[in-house]
């Protein structure tokens, strides 16, 4: 195939361009590639949907019925971002078996048996492969067909299975195995699922071999399947691979190598992270993970490019940072430490800093935070307000076992808004088995030297009541909050025990209550209005 002019008889191409561009695997404009025994395309933006249409004519003297297909599916430009797929149909009607996706691999058979066809003595019937430019951003792959097969009858064969994968969420016990199984060879599958094995011991594992685990999938058929074995040893290289059975033979996906992480930090009363000069490598315990696969770093904290990927390289604060674009999907960080008091973990206090940086950009990535999968409300973060917070919550009733992991996970995605998105980082995260006292009587015993709220213990102007309120030492200076863009906003300690109201007066005489918003750890008022209008908080603590 050098030519449109030059396709075998019987084949054609249709779409908004069918320009011959060469060879296979070169150049990225819009078009048709060939020459290396391959009938492939090169999709844009500008390219549409695509069909590559074998017609043959039905030369016997009985109708056929049945019909056995196989090709191999070709993929090029692996390196490019956007995925194209085929949809193969015969006479009209979509065999999902023969479907084949660039993300795959190359050089992959597709083949299946079709059934139920009346294709009359001298008639023409097509088989055509659909394709368009493929999910994701930026560029696409090349996509193309070889080694075409078309046979009248109906021919069992063992089953076709995709490639094995093991997606991002491998920890230091667990891991996720994923597999399709794309055409069952026209008889019903009997068993699905994957080996694997310690890569030393055996490299190649297969059914009943040295050293092999098969773990089942409990469903069957045609369709993706994924199992999430457990019991893995920690920092070890394992070897996996997918299979399927039928009453023909057992097919094996391609073997895949990953390696557990280490086992997590143990946590005994505290822990703390504040990631300096943090590069893209994960301190001890950590995972960071796009569910679009986007994990490169792409440089410091705050930098002006809106690549897509980590960021960080600050050491006071650090951060663990993250530029979200729309080929990002969810990004979600996790914490796993092991309990290692002694006994049952019941309460732990929580504290991060959520940083907020290219906060000119349109859109506002947010933070909700999970502990052992339970949202925690209080911790979450939002770089809406452009502002650095410091969230903190004490929970209870945990019930961590002696020994047992828990995980604490930060998930974000690209946000609300529209254009780029503001970058979104994470720090100085600590973690205590002491609980903070509440109420105001223990605060002031150890911060205000056991004086009232009314009272100021460090004469800084502000009383030890909104001291205590905003979550200060009651010891050392502290501000009064000013007006950033629009906006006053009070810090509020989560242990805080008593009732607060903003208030605003015309001349400081008479006091008017107003509605104010919570917003995470902070209380926000936005002042309103003509004329000198002055704001305070009211604050009535419980002892």
């Amino acid at each position: 195939f050098t030519s449109i002019s030059a396709l075998p008889l019987g084949w054609s191409l249709t779409g908004a361009t069918t320009t011959y561009l060469g060879t296979w695997a070169a150049g990225s404009s819009t078009g048709a590639l060939g020459g290396e025994h391959v009938f492939g395309y090169q999709h844009t933006g500008s390219s549409g949907t695509v069909l590559q249409t074998l017609t043959l004519r039905n030369g016997t003297t009985d109708p056929i019925t049945d019909l056995l297909l196989s090709y191999h599916g070709r993929v090029a430009r692996t390196d490019q971002t956007r995925v194209p797929i085929y949809t193969v149909s015969v006479g009209g009607t979509v065999v999902s078996a023969l479907t084949y996706s660039t993300f795959d691999g190359d050089n992959l058979t597709r083949s299946a048996s079709v059934s139920g066809l009346s294709i009359p003595a001298g008639a023409t019937f097509q088989i055509q492969w659909s394709s368009d430019r493929g999910a994701s951003a930026g560029s696409s792959k090349q996509i193309g067909i070889s080694q075409v097969t078309v046979a009248i009858g109906v021919q069992l064969l063992p089953p076709t299975i995709s490639d094995s994968i093991v997606n991002g969420s491998v920890t230091y016990n667990t891991a996720t195995f994923n597999a399709t199984v794309l055409s069952d060879g026209g008889d019903p599958i009997t068993t699905r699922g994957f080996v694997y094995s310690v890569t030393t011991t055996n490299p190649a594992p297969a059914i009943n071999g040295t050293g092999v685990i098969q773990i089942n999938d409990s469903l069957g058929g045609v369709d993706p399947y994924s199992v999430t074995p457990a019991g893995l040893a920690a920092a070890t290289g394992y070897t996996m691979r997918a299979f399927a059975t039928n009453t023909i033979g057992t097919s094996y996906g391609t073997a895949t190598t990953f390696t557990t992480l280490p086992l997590p930090p143990t946590f005994t009363s505290t822990y703390t992270q504040v990631f300096a000069a943090y590069t893209g490598a994960n301190p001890a315990g950590w995972t960071a993970i796009s569910n679009m696969g986007v994990q490169t770093y792409a440089g410091a904290w705050g930098n002006g490019s809106g690549t897509a990927g980590f960021t960080g390289g600050n050491s006071a604060p650090g951060v663990l940072g993250y530029q979200h674009s729309g080929s990002t999907g969810i990004l979600t960080t996790t914490l796993t430490l092991l309990n290692g008091t002694g006994a049952t973990l019941n309460n732990l206090s929580i504290s991060y800093l959520g940083r907020a940086s290219r906060t000119t950009e349109g859109r506002s990535p947010t933070f909700t935070v999970s502990v052992n999968g339970t949202v925690v409300p209080a911790l979450a973060y939002t770089t809406l307000d452009n502002l650095d917070v410091t969230l903190t919550t004490n929970l209870s009733s945990l019930g961590i076992a002696d020994g047992a992991p828990f995980t604490i996970s930060w998930v974000s995605d690209r946000g609300l808004g529209s254009g780029s998105s503001k970058q979104i980082g994470l720090s100085n995260v600590q973690i205590s088995t002491v609980i903070p006292p509440s109420g105001y009587s223990g605060w002031k015993v150890a911060n205000a030297g056991g004086q009232g709220a009314t009272q100021d213990f460090d004469n800084d102007g502000v009383r030890n009541g909104l001291e205590y309120f905003m979550g200060a030492t009651g010891s050392s200076f502290t501000a009064n909050p000013g007006i950033v863009n629009g906006k006053i906003t009070w810090p509020k300690d989560p242990a805080f025990v008593g009732t607060y109201t903003v208030q605003t007066s015309p001349n400081l005489v008479a006091w008017t209550d107003v509605s104010s918003t919570v917003v995470g750890n902070t209380v926000q008022y936005t002042p309103s209005g003509a004329g000198p209008v002055f704001v305070r908080m009211k604050i009535v603590v419980t002892p």
